[in-house]
C-alpha cells in the first residue's frame, strides 16, 4: 500500500513539473519576436543590429599591432581584474591616438 501511494506522489510531481515547463515555453514564445522574413529574434525591434569598432580600416591595423594584452586580461577571474583590465585598454588607447597623431 506505501509503494501505491510513492508512485501516485512520483506522478504528481512530474506532471507539476510538466505544466511547469509548459507555462516557461509559452512565456518564451510570446517573449521572441520574428522579423520580416519570419525569423525569430530574441529583441523587441526588427531594425539590424550594427556593430562598429572603434577604428577602421588602417587606423584599426595600427592599434591591432600596437595593443598588447596583458595575459592575465585575456579571462579575468574577478571584478578589479576586468576593470584593471578596461583601464589599462584605455590608457593604451590614449598613448596610441597621441602616437598615431604624431606619425601622420
Amino acid at each position: 500500500m506505501e509503494r501505491l501511494s510513492l508512485r501516485k506522489k512520483s506522478k504528481r510531481k512530474s506532471k507539476k513539473q510538466s505544466n511547469t515547463h509548459k507555462s516557461v515555453n509559452r512565456m518564451r514564445s510570446k517573449i521572441i519576436n520574428t522579423n520580416k522574413a519570419g525569423e525569430a529574434t530574441p529583441f523587441k525591434t526588427n531594425n539590424a543590429i550594427v556593430l562598429k569598432s572603434k577604428y577602421q580600416g588602417k587606423k584599426k591595423r595600427a592599434w591591432l599591432k600596437y595593443y598588447q594584452q596583458p595575459n592575465q586580461c585575456r579571462r579575468p577571474k574577478n571584478l578589479a581584474m576586468f576593470a584593471f583590465c578596461s583601464e589599462d585598454k584605455q590608457m593604451q588607447g590614449i598613448k596610441f591616438e597621441k602616437s598615431y597623431k604624431e606619425v601622420k
